[in-house]
């Protein structure tokens, strides 16, 4: 009996031919190198490092794709224009309706929205961030409670931190500015030991954690840029 051995080598569809120029169809998968041994080369998937890819899906260049994972709050997959990346874009005082005083941006930090000119005060009309006159000046009024049973009442400063803690739960807090025109202050809030927040509380609306901690800002006192802040649970 004649055996006749045939070593044939298949293309692999690591590559496709994509201009027809070797004159193979544009449908045909041609390989990458050279067969060796009557053996197909094996395509090589790439990695999420490699494309410099953060988050989200990429394909892999072997026709598979790659799950290059998620962002952390507040940034998102693509969020500052730049695909697979995380980032964060910020949010404007325009887009806020901000004319006055600090606002948060959205990505953990904070906008100066600037002042207001003439006699009107920021908040002086009654709406937050907004220039108006017939308004407060002075120190601020008492919010919704005073400290009486707060776990933490204290008078506080730029750059003053607090922690509160109850039940295995905890929130600190850091003064981050105090409002010159409009009984508020800007605090930088950290729960649980998570990343901190940024957050605007006035003396009429206090700051509530997502794990049940009652910020309120019962006192400020504009001259000396201070704030009496009270925390229970």
């Amino acid at each position: 009996m004649r055996a006749l051995l045939f070593t044939m080598c298949f293309a692999c569809a690591c590559g496709h031919d994509v201009d027809g120029e070797d004159g193979l169809p544009l449908d045909r998968p041609r390989p990458i190198e050279p067969c060796a041994r009557g053996e197909c080369p094996v395509c090589q998937p790439t990695t999420c490092a490699a494309l410099a890819a953060d988050c989200g899906t990429v394909d892999d260049g072997c026709g598979g794709t790659l799950d290059c994972g998620g962002c952390q709050a507040p940034e998102s997959c693509g969020g500052a224009g730049d695909d697979n990346l995380c980032g964060c874009a910020p949010t404007t005082c325009a887009t806020l309706g901000a004319e006055c005083g600090p606002v948060p941006d959205g990505c953990g930090g904070a906008l100066d929205c600037g002042g207001c000119e003439g006699a009107e005060t920021c908040g002086g009309g009654g709406e937050r961030n907004r220039c108006g006159s017939d308004g407060g000046g002075g120190g601020g009024g008492g919010g919704d409670a005073g400290c009486d049973g707060a776990l933490i009442s204290s008078l506080m400063s730029p750059g003053d931190r607090a922690t509160a803690e109850a039940d295995g739960a905890t929130v600190t807090y850091e003064l981050v500015d105090v409002d010159l025109s409009l009984p508020q202050v800007l605090l930088s809030v950290a729960v649980d030991g998570a990343e901190p927040y940024l957050s605007v509380v006035h003396v009429e609306d206090p700051e509530v954690t997502d794990n049940g901690f009652t910020i309120a800002v019962v006192e400020v006192d504009i001259d000396a840029r201070q704030a009496r802040i009270c925390t229970r649970r």
